[in-house]
């Protein structure tokens, strides 16, 4: 999967998330690069850990700033986020398992471009 650069076209308005998706960009970038097929699967079970700990972060944030802010759409935005660290947990697990080239590259492709919700 191509490396995906930050564009403006991305950008939420509020600066402090922009920079929290510009790092989980960086996050994305570097979990395609660990499954190139010279890395070592803990490097990628490392990334994939980091990366979820960042997310649940992330998500909480914004949870909490799209309430305190009556966001129209609050329950459903709310719900695409459950559903991509349902998604992201559910290939985590499978790498942890089974190693990452037991994971078909095109699942880590779906949660990489939910993260975009």
């Amino acid at each position: 999967m191509s490396k995906t650069e930050w564009k403006d076209e991305f950008s939420v308005g509020v600066g402090e998330l922009d920079e929290q998706h510009k790092k989980i960009i960086s996050m994305i970038n570097l979990l395609n690069e660990s499954q190139s097929e010279t890395s070592q699967v803990e490097v990628v079970r490392n990334v994939l850990i980091e990366m979820m700990k960042y997310s649940k972060f992330h998500l909480d944030y914004e949870e909490n700033l799209l309430e305190q802010n009556d966001y129209p759409d609050f329950e459903n935005h709310k719900k695409s986020h459950l559903d991509y660290m349902m998604a992201y947990s559910s290939i985590s697990i499978e790498v942890m398992k089974h190693g990452k080239d037991q994971v078909p590259k095109r699942d880590c492709k779906l949660v990489c471009v939910s993260a975009y919700h």
